[in-house]
């Protein structure tokens, strides 16, 4: 391989058509302002380079750049390239990758509008990128730990995958096909409107008007921040682990959350249906299910001796409590063992649950004024009611749900 080092280039296609070539500290800058300086090129590697003129690499094959700069000035650097390899690099100019395929890029700093236009096969890994229109149309995408920030990125993507990635973006996705993002965090409105097979798994979604439109669209425990008019004539499946402010029109499919402030239905085609069930992550370690027959229902545990015996029972698995009613207003029911009691006067109401002589534990569709130890409480009294019924039940306590 031939090797040149330390060297200044300024003249118009300074090393036009070279093969097996190592350039290392060398710089592409000067009053001449030549063009397209490894144009054509192949088997090129650059290391710890400084670009600041146009067009460096242009139909090249086989190009490894390691540690160098490009510019403002360095604008459209790599186009109509192959098997690119570029790691802890500045990337600054306009356009800098357009139409290339075979693509890694590690450790760089991205600063480019319409970066990575039309690119077929691209990792990128450990980077930041500022850029408009970025990755626009191109496809077969792998990102690993990328900061983005820009506006209408990743438009009409196809085949790609997103792993612990921050992008602060506005529509973001539109159009794009057979997507996945996972553990990451997306922020900013109108997201992935008119996306098809787009799942995001474990994500945070912050902006108004996301997800509207879609085809195929899947969410996978993800939580919502200031997200109103969500799911516009979309179909989706979709389990949402935070409230979200307001849910539009969704045609069809199912949208699993523990509630809503609004849910709109002025077009008769939505058909989509909205399910809302309190999740135990929300609650952290203060968590407990309740099942009576088909019907769950998640609970908190109270502060106390008591609450914190119950669970320490219930760490050892489910326990189950035949419970008669009793008064029109609860259920009671015997463990096998006494709680630490801490007694006071209170006035119960429905979904309290209470702990009674050390070994009763008493479960309120009502309300009754007693003294009792607090144990916990059922977060969504949904269906509670209508649970219980009026005769005598099996409750089943969990940590997790049955």
């Amino acid at each position: 391989m031939k090797t040149i080092e330390n060297q200044t280039f300024d003249e118009e296609r300074a090393l036009y058509g070279e093969k097996e070539i190592l350039a290392v500290g060398c710089s592409f800058d000067g009053p001449a302002d030549g063009e397209s300086a490894f144009k054509e090129g192949a088997d090129i590697e650059v290391r710890n380079c400084f670009f600041n003129l146009r067009y460096p690499f242009w139909h090249d094959h086989g190009l490894v750049i390691r540690g160098s700069e490009m510019t403002e000035f360095c604008r459209a650097a790599l186009w109509y390239s192959e098997q690119i390899e570029i790691t802890d690099s500045r990337l600054h100019g306009i356009k800098a990758l357009r139409e290339c395929s075979q693509v890694t890029v590690r450790d760089c700093d991205i600063i480019s509008p319409e970066f990575g236009w039309s690119v077929r096969g691209i990792t990128m890994e450990h980077c930041t990128a500022e850029s408009e229109y970025f990755m626009m149309r191109s496809s077969d995408l792998n990102f690993k730990d990328v900061t983005f920030k820009g506006k209408y990125s990743f438009q009409y993507i196809e085949n790609a995958v997103f792993e612990n990635c921050r992008f602060d973006t506005k529509d973001a996705f539109w159009h794009a096909k057979n997507v996945v993002v996972r553990n990451s965090v997306v922020k900013g409105e109108y997201l992935a409107w008119y996306c098809e097979n787009v799942t995001f798994e474990n994500c945070t979604i912050i902006g108004t008007q996301p997800l509207c439109y879609c085809r195929g669209l899947r969410l996978i425990d993800c939580r919502m921040e200031g997200t109103d008019l969500a799911f516009e004539k979309s179909d989706v499946e979709a389990v949402i682990l935070t409230p979200v402010i307001s849910i539009k029109n969704p045609r069809s499919g199912h949208i699993t959350l523990p509630c809503s402030e609004e849910i709109i239905r002025s077009d008769k085609e939505s058909k989509c249906e909205i399910i809302y069930k309190q999740f135990a992550e929300q609650k952290g370690q203060n968590a407990f299910y309740v099942t009576v027959g088909n019907s769950v229902f998640l609970g908190t545990f109270a502060e106390n001796s008591g609450a914190k015996a119950l669970k320490e029972m219930l760490e050892d698995g489910p326990i189950t409590v035949d419970m008669r009613d009793y008064g029109g207003f609860e259920k009671v029911g015997s463990l096998d063992r006494s709680l630490p009691a801490s007694d006071t006067r209170i006035t119960t109401k429905a979904g309290d649950i209470v702990l009674y002589q050390g070994n009763q534990i008493v479960i309120f569709y009502g309300s009754n004024s007693w003294s009792y130890t607090r144990l916990g409480k059922i977060d969504d009294l949904s269906g509670w009611e209508e649970a219980l019924g009026n005769g005598n039940i099996s409750a089943v306590f969990s940590l997790e749900e049955s």
